[in-house]
């Protein structure tokens, strides 16, 4: 299992779908895009209102995700269908992506939390205690440390779990284990595609922000730079999707 030829065969399979994923991409988040530039206009919004727009952005980030695994899926399963019959079949996949996403997103608040409690109890001993012990430290130092390395070892271990979701038709919990078990034993592969996809998805999104230094913070190169984001999105993301799922069929292959 070689990380760039993994990509690489993940690009052939974009490249052969890219006009169905990106039209699936585009047909969700340009009226979404313009919903959030219509929505910031209107200034400062009641915190209910901003909870339902939270919620309903998170829930169509789902659709369109779910929409495009199940693209890729149908591509390597030779199902020939259109953008608007696979995001009317991954509307079944839905709830249970969206579950899966949720208590992955749980896992790693309950993480950050823990990080952030235990560096708001260095901060106040800090203030009661003048005379302060190396030991009194250093445990919580290492606690933090141990907070980053599990959170680490999660975003790795957990990362196909959309994939699996979607290719296996399983839930959050079955998503989860299912992801642990194959990336386990080839965390070093896993890593590097992820590295190339990291890498990639910088090198199309830099140009825009170079940009914007250029013109200017001002409202149109404000709007320059969502189009271009929108754009290169259609892109990057469908990208993400099919390197995803070969590295997922890789994987099982690898077990099997």
């Amino acid at each position: 299992m070689h990380p760039w030829e993994i990509f690489v065969e993940g690009l052939k399979n974009w490249r052969v779908n890219w006009p169905k994923l990106a039209g699936i991409y585009l047909l969700i988040y340009i009226p979404l895009t313009l919903w959030d530039l219509l929505w910031s206009s209107k200034g400062a919004q009641p915190i209910l209102a901003q909870l339902a727009s939270g919620l309903m952005r998170w829930a169509l980030d789902a659709f369109v995700m779910a929409s495009l695994i199940l693209s890729v899926k149908e591509q390597l399963n030779a199902i020939a269908s259109k953008a608007m019959a696979t995001m009317k079949a991954a509307t079944k996949y839905l709830w249970r992506y969206m579950l899966t996403t949720l208590l992955y997103g749980i896992i790693a608040m309950g993480i950050i939390l823990l990080a952030v409690m235990i560096m708001s109890f260095m901060f106040a001993a800090f203030i009661k205690m003048p005379n302060i012990t190396i030991a009194a430290v250093l445990m919580p130092t290492i606690a933090i440390i141990a907070c980053v390395v599990i959170m680490v070892y999660c975003v790795i271990r957990f990362s196909l779990f959309g994939v699996i979701c979607i290719m296996e038709e399983v839930g959050p919990v079955r998503s989860l284990k299912a992801s642990h078990s194959l990336i386990k034993n080839k965390v070093s592969p896993v890593v590097g595609v992820f590295f190339f996809i990291l890498l990639l998805s910088a090198l199309l999104f830099i140009p825009g922000y170079l940009l914007i230094q250029v013109i200017g913070p001002n409202g149109a190169g404000n709007i320059l730079l969502v189009i271009y984001q929108v754009l290169v999105g259609a892109v990057a993301v469908p990208i993400w999707a099919s390197v995803a799922v070969i590295l997922y069929k890789k994987l099982k292959e690898a077990v099997n």
